[in-house]
Order: structure tokens, then sequence, then C-alpha cells
């Protein structure tokens, strides 16, 4: 009757129970799947819901900066930049003479004995315009490092990096200079190759020299301190390591130092009569003195 039907359907149930169980199960355990299959189960998903594949991000590496080196390997560092500084300085010197180069005439090439004043009022309007030219940068240092929270917030309305702006605006305020300080020598330099003709091999020595410490001097702070260094990135909210090392164990402030040698090369390679009576020497003067106020500026404000 109904009673054996639910018997059977009792032991049905308690069949289909027991193969459920896990120690009677034969059921297998699910695959591991590969990475290759993971992919293009991830990129399947990702078509069907249409979003696009995440791509890390690159992280943009900086040159390092500041002393790697520790205070051994940084000593032994400076005293072989020294002595090579120092060998170029003097080597030329002392085989000059074997390539038959005498300092004959030497002096008289600086042309010391010229008025160093411009006669007339026309020469002495440009000279003070090329100083007032020359100054901006200067000006521009001057503002920046003592307003440098000013600057930074002009900077971060408009979306710039300020050390980055300001950087852009010392490079053109620094072209423009080179252009004007040009366009002033041409008014007084006719030919310049048979300047460069006349020229006595010693002056040209000392003005390799002077060009060439000079630019070793920038070519090392940038290298030590990199571009946020020196574009004031202390200043407006960069981490700039403190370095000890050569350049700055040589001269304080090499960069501006090594600036004013590079002036100094450049200013002994248009020397001519004209140009030295039209204020050249005083151009020099005025150089010297804007990099020792920058200096003073950095130093002491």
């Amino acid at each position: 009757m109904e009673q054996p039907k639910s018997r059977k359907s009792a032991s049905a149930g308690s069949s289909r129970a027991r193969s459920k169980s896990p120690g009677v199960s034969k059921s297998r355990a699910p695959k591991a799947s590969s990475p290759k299959e993971d992919k293009e189960e991830i990129s399947t998903k990702q078509v069907k819901s249409g979003s696009k594949p995440k791509t890390p991000k690159r992280v943009k590496k900086e040159a390092p900066t500041g002393d790697v080196l520790s205070p051994e390997e940084r000593l032994a560092s400076d005293q072989r930049a020294k002595t090579s500084l120092l060998l170029g300085i003097i080597v030329p010197w002392l085989i000059a003479p074997l390539f038959g180069v005498t300092f004959e005439g030497f002096a008289d090439s600086f042309l010391l004995n010229l008025p160093l004043v411009p006669a007339d009022n026309d020469s002495l309007m440009y000279l003070v315009a090329l100083v007032m030219v020359l100054s901006t940068p200067h000006v521009f240092y001057f503002w920046t490092w003592t307003n440098s929270a000013t600057w930074s917030k002009m900077c971060h309305k408009r979306g710039l990096e300020p050390f980055k702006a300001f950087a852009m605006c010392a490079h053109f305020i620094k072209g423009a200079q080179f252009l004007v300080l040009g366009l002033w020598a041409r008014l007084y330099i006719s030919d310049p190759l048979a300047l460069l003709k006349a020229m006595h091999p010693l002056k040209a020595v000392l003005i390799l020299q002077l060009f060439g410490i000079g630019q070793l001097l920038n070519v090392q702070v940038y290298q030590k301190i990199g571009e946020a260094g020196v574009y004031y990135g202390t200043r407006l909210g960069i981490h700039v390591p403190w370095v000890y090392g050569f350049p700055f164990s040589v001269v304080p402030h090499p960069q501006y130092f090594g600036a004013t040698l590079s002036f100094w090369g450049f200013f002994l390679l248009i020397q001519t009569p004209e140009t030295v009576q039209n204020g050249l020497y005083l151009l020099c003067a005025v150089m010297a003195a804007f990099y020792a106020f920058s200096s003073w500026v950095e130093a002491n404000l």
C-alpha cells in the first residue's frame, strides 16, 4: 500500500545522502586554472562589461642627486678633482714655451693703457642700457628667492611646477641677455675672424681656461644637485639633498663663480681697442658684482 512506497522513497533519499558524503563521493576536485586561462577569463569579462584593461602606471625615475659617496670616497674624489683642475691650469703655461710661444706682448694684449669709460654720450647710453639688461636675471633671482611663496602660488594657479617655470623664465632671460651682449659687441667689431687671427696664443689659452673651468663648474653643479637644486627647488617645495663634495668643496657658490669665469672668458674673446674704450672692463666688474650679490642673497636671506 502506501507505506512501502514511503519506505522506498526514504531509502532512496538515504542513498542519495550517502552519495553526497565526502567519504563516498567519487567527484573530482576542481582543476586549477593556469595563469593564461585566468588572463583570458579576465579579458572576456572586461569585453562583456565594456571596460578597458588597466595598464600599470610607469613611475618616472629621477636622477640621483646629493652625496652618494661615503666620506672617505668623497675625500678621495675631491682630491682627484682638485689635482686635475690644478694641472689643467698650470700645465698649458708650462708647455707653451716648448711650442715656441713666448710671453712677449702678452701683457700689452690686454690694452690696459686705454681709457676704460666711454668718452661720448651715445656709447655711454649703450653701456648703461646693456648693464640694465645684464642685471635682469639677478633682479629676477632676488625677487623669486625672497618671494618664493608668491611665485609658487602664481605657478600652482596655472598648473605649473614652480621650479620648472622658474627655469624656463631664467633660460629665456639668459637668451635675451646673450643676444643683447652680442649686438653690443657687434657695434665695435667689424671683422671677428681677423680678431681671432691676431690674438696672442697665451691669451687664447687664458680664454679657453676661463670658459672651460667655468663650464666645468656649472656642469658639475647640475650633476650633483639637478635642475631642481639649481633653480631654487629648495625654496619652491622640492627636497634637494645637501652636497659637500666637488665642486662645492672647491669654491663657495660654484655655479655663480663658474658663470663669472665664463663671462670673463667671453669678454676677453671680444676684446678690441674699441670695446675696451667703450666699457668692456667695466662690464667685467659689473658682472662679477652681480654674481657676488646673488651669492650673498642666497647665503644670507
